[in-house]
């Protein structure tokens, strides 16, 4: 008998096609805080960085390396896409 955990990550692949997990974290606010919070939380984590959804779809396309050689503030949560 599969665990619930095991269902839930069956549960999620499916979901993603096989597809590498992402984590992505949106937050509509005009409260400037909530940034304070990701950068605590980027402290533990590698590769967290705010991306417009447009830069997601060009990433699912193209791979992350091709987008990471674009010029562009990885940690500016005002800045433009850079796609």
């Amino acid at each position: 008998m599969t665990s619930r955990v095991d269902r839930y990550l069956a549960h999620l692949d499916a979901l993603s096609g096989g597809a590498e997990p992402e984590l992505c974290i949106s937050v509509r606010s005009k409260d400037p805080s909530w940034a304070i919070v990701a950068g605590n939380v980027a402290q533990r984590l590698a590769g967290l960085f705010p991306i417009h959804d447009v830069e997601r779809q060009y990433i699912r396309e193209h791979g992350l390396d091709p987008f990471i050689q674009f010029d562009w503030d990885c940690y500016d949560v005002a800045r433009p896409s850079a796609v």
